[in-house]
């Protein structure tokens, strides 16, 4: 999936002062996109069996492999107000990336795991991610935001 970014060019720099002035105009549009941030988000669901090999006694039935329909809800930064990001598309990507992902390697996986994996995938494919969350049936579940 292709995303609209906003890329800075910038002019041949022919000084210190140039430089030092060039800095402090990059400082201050990433200071006024920090404090005006618009976020799209998306929801989507997908279903697992998964299971908790090491559940604590209270807890034994996780340790048996179970179901859920586990439910994704990703939110990006953008920086326009025009479909930078379009939620439709944000979502299909998740669709496409755990469809390719879910499976035995992902049996013992928690919401946690589910979370960080899905924000590393999608900040590789160029977006920010401020927030992911995965739960089970969207009752219990993780939220997973990246360092700044």
């Amino acid at each position: 999936m292709t995303h609209k970014r906003n890329r800075l060019h910038l002019p041949p720099l022919h000084s210190a002062s140039e430089y030092e002035r060039m800095i402090q105009m990059m400082r201050n549009e990433l200071n006024q996109l920090r404090s005006h941030r618009t976020t799209v988000y998306c929801t989507t669901r997908f279903n697992a069996i998964h299971h908790w090999p090491d559940a604590p006694e209270e807890c034994g039935w996780l340790a048996f492999p179970h179901h859920h329909e586990f439910v994704v809800k990703a939110e990006v930064a953008v920086t326009d107000h025009d479909r930078e990001v379009e939620f439709i598309l944000l979502a299909r990507e998740i669709d496409e990336m755990l469809a390719e992902k879910v499976g035995a390697d992902t049996m013992t996986w928690s919401c946690e795991r589910y979370a960080r994996w899905i924000a590393e995938r999608l900040i590789e494919s160029g977006l920010t991610v401020v927030e992911v969350e995965v739960s089970e049936e969207g009752l219990h579940g993780a939220r997973y935001r990246p360092a700044e």
